[in-house]
């Protein structure tokens, strides 16, 4: 299984019974992480014979590129209004402030914002979903810097280099050194499974989705706030 870090994954079933999974990777742990695992060895457990291949999807335009094009059968994504696909809600991941500790917990304001900026490369979806957070609360930021490893992000903002942006997920646990505090007004990222309407309940992709929301709702699952109601599926984590 390759390793994988990025928000967005994606899932392909062969009449074989190979079930690539095709993954959009983030430049954070995330759902790989927090979502994947618990869901995927469900899912071998109940279905030894099926193999599950992770793929990165980064290059290919997203995970639910890979999904269109038949490359792979479902994607982890940060739900869009995209018309062609069924997409089934999984979270709500809330973006946090990222300071070194000894910042302390106060509220943030835009000014904390300022920075010097710590962020994912510019053509990742959630620096594109920060900068644009940043925009309508008519904040300019002094200075971004594109980092393409969270673990960089992270040491850096712990060192006082500058602050951070980043989903709950890809901060859970939060390392020494760090705060993450609630933004001024809320950002989220609305995360689902998205697949193809006429494969959607295909046996094989309807186990794997089953499996991984099973997982959710499990106690020791990470619980952001519970996704609202998206085309295509129904509000999840109550």
């Amino acid at each position: 299984m390759a390793s994988v870090r990025r928000p967005n994954a994606a899932l392909r079933v062969f009449s074989s019974g190979s079930i690539p999974l095709s993954r959009t990777q983030y430049t954070f742990r995330s759902t790989a992480t927090h979502l994947l695992p618990p869901a995927l060895a469900a899912f071998r457990a109940q279905h030894p014979g099926v193999t599950v291949r992770l793929l990165d999807g980064e290059t290919e335009g997203g995970g639910q590129e890979l999904v269109r094009r038949g490359r792979a059968d479902a994607a982890i994504v940060i739900e869009e209004n995209w018309g062609d696909l069924r997409l089934t809600p999984l979270v709500m991941d809330e973006y946090l402030f990222v300071a070194p500790a000894r910042r302390g917990t106060d509220p943030v304001t835009p000014d904390d914002l300022q920075g010097p900026l710590l962020l994912a490369p510019g053509p990742n979806s959630c620096n594109l979903r920060v900068m644009g957070y940043l925009r309508r609360c008519g904040v300019q930021p002094e200075r971004v810097t594109e980092i393409g490893e969270d673990s960089v992000i992270l040491g850096m903002v712990a060192h006082g280099l500058g602050v951070s942006v980043m989903p709950r997920l890809a901060l859970e646990p939060l390392p020494d050194g760090l705060v993450a505090l609630p933004l001024p007004e809320r950002l989220m990222r609305p995360l689902a499974l998205a697949t193809l309407p006429h494969r959607a309940n295909l046996p094989v992709i309807r186990a794997f989705t089953d499996a991984l929301l099973a997982a959710l709702h499990r106690p020791h699952a990470p619980a952001p706030d519970p996704a609202p109601a998206l085309p295509g599926g129904a509000s999840l984590l109550h």
